[in-house]
């Protein structure tokens, strides 16, 4: 239930390992294991949840070269079991001020 940046170079590294060819139109989806912390969360803690102090939600990282990655490899979609995709909040000092994933103009 912490901050955090998936980066786009790990996904490369797991890619490359597993030998997966990605292929146009199939489906990226991005396992951070929240579903499975939360379960492990109190039931008071998992009913105050909404109401946390929001530090920031784990996420693929809001950079240039992730979202070159995601539109070299054509995906059709893209989903985590995380609350929001990339890194959040999305205007979180951790991320680059001129990228954000779910709005960009694809001039890459």
């Amino acid at each position: 239930m912490q901050t955090g940046a998936v980066p786009v170079a790990d996904l490369k590294q797991m890619v490359a390992e597993q030998g997966i060819q990605i292929k146009p139109a199939d489906v990226l989806f991005i396992r951070v294991g929240l579903t499975a912390a939360y379960g492990r969360l109190s039931i008071q803690d998992q009913s105050n949840s909404p109401n946390r102090d929001a530090q920031g939600i784990l996420g693929l990282e809001a950079t240039k070269e992730s979202l070159r990655w995601l539109w070299e490899n054509r995906f059709a979609a893209v989903a985590s079991d995380s609350p929001s995709f990339e890194r959040g909040p999305v205007g979180g000092s951790y991320n680059d001020h001129d990228v954000t994933i779910h709005q960009y103009p694809f001039e890459l």
